[in-house]
């Protein structure tokens, strides 16, 4: 309750301003309203959420068409961090001193989010779709940012329930070699003592893929019947590549941060037994007509249809509700108001932010993807 104090005094006040960093008024007269974002753009991890703004292009550039909102346009700034902690903190100061933000967008990773949650309840500013969150971070992050997308939490029972009801016992982990990941981790462990289980091998990777050999042999010899992956960009591709070679060959069961279109591209025919959980509608349902209105704008504006792109998409669909809301002279405080009153479907997604939890979805289903790069149901 403390904290929920602490925040709303913030947003009401507009923004209380650092000794650090000196952040324009609200409500001042730009050209457009911006939103800003800070993630891993480059590389083989850049590619998902490079991706994933075609997405968000789709849906702002269609709005901006039809004259934008209250006569503005949108858009989106993306800084590239790198995925390292000290540059998200620093692009989202540049973002919101030099570029004049409305909000920030689509964040990366525990560590990440974290390490600018000062920034956020000093000035108040509204976060909306982060990925590759846990759980334990999302609620130190209420009434700032705002999660579409369901907790690792939800994803791990899901996970859990299809891999024991298969009669698997032997379960290995492979996750991040960060805050993020080790605190995966322990939900995954946690979630394993619940069923009266506990872990087999569990192998740290470093985000630049430099110990996935030594993490393949502790794999490969503990002979698990399903590895369980928390990894992104080329990682998961590199590592079952290299665990298969040593002759080992598990079922492997990624979580929705593992892209499958990119680790079938990199596997080809020799990806087998991959699942992964996925936290968006199946982009290729022919039955939903919201899907079917997201693959029509995508087909028109040449963006590949597939989770990514959609995530995108509904993430965007989102941040116009909460702006269409929020009417105008925008402040921290309208704008958390208004995302507080969305409630809907949103590309097929139903998504509710109006009760006491800021994670929007609890939608999770299993996905199988085959060597082609397509996905089944």
């Amino acid at each position: 309750m403390k904290r929920r104090t602490l925040v709303r005094s913030a947003g009401a006040t507009a923004i209380a301003f650092g000794s650090a960093l000196k952040l324009p008024a609200w409500g001042a007269v730009t050209a457009s309203i911006k939103i800003g974002q800070s993630c891993v753009l480059s590389g083989p991890l850049g590619e998902q959420l490079r991706l994933g703004n075609r997405g968000v292009a789709m849906v702002f550039d269609a709005v901006n068409r039809s004259g934008g909102i209250n006569g503005l346009p949108i858009e989106l700034i993306s800084l590239d961090d790198e995925f390292q902690p000290a540059k998200t903190l620093a692009n989202c100061e540049q973002l919101l001193q030099e570029h004049r933000v409305v909000a920030l967008y689509g964040l990366l990773g525990t560590g990440n989010l974290l390490t600018v949650l000062p920034l956020l309840e000093k000035t108040g500013v509204p976060v909306v779709g982060c990925i590759g969150v846990t759980d334990s971070a999302r609620e130190k992050t209420r009434d700032l940012v705002y999660f579409v997308r369901a907790g690792y939490g939800r994803e791990v029972q899901k996970t859990l329930q299809q891999i024991t009801t298969i009669g698997i016992r032997r379960i290995a982990l492979a996750h991040f070699n960060n805050t993020g990941g080790e605190e995966f981790k322990t939900v995954f462990t946690q979630s394993l003592q619940k069923l009266g289980m506990t872990p087999g091998v569990t192998t740290a990777v470093n985000v630049d893929g430099s110990n996935i050999a030594a993490c393949a042999t502790a794999l490969a010899e503990d002979r698990p019947q399903a590895v369980v992956i928390f990894l992104a960009g080329g990682l998961p591709g590199k590592l079952i590549e290299a665990v298969n070679a040593l002759g080992a060959f598990p079922n492997y069961y990624g979580m929705s941060v593992v892209p499958g279109e990119l680790t079938a591209k990199s596997l080809g025919p020799k990806l087998r037994n991959l699942i992964i959980t996925q936290v968006i509608p199946y982009p290729w349902a022919k039955e939903n007509p919201a899907l079917q209105a997201f693959r029509s704008l995508a087909t028109a504006a040449s963006v590949p249809v597939g989770y990514s792109s959609l995530e995108g998409y509904i993430n965007a669909s989102i941040l116009v509700e909460m702006l269409k809301r929020a009417g105008k002279d925008l402040s921290p405080a309208k704008l958390h108001a208004a995302l507080k009153r969305v409630k809907g479907r949103f590309g097929g997604l139903d998504v509710d932010f109006t009760g006491t939890s800021n994670t929007g979805s609890t939608f999770t289903e299993l996905v199988y993807m085959a060597g082609d790069g397509k996905f089944l149901r």
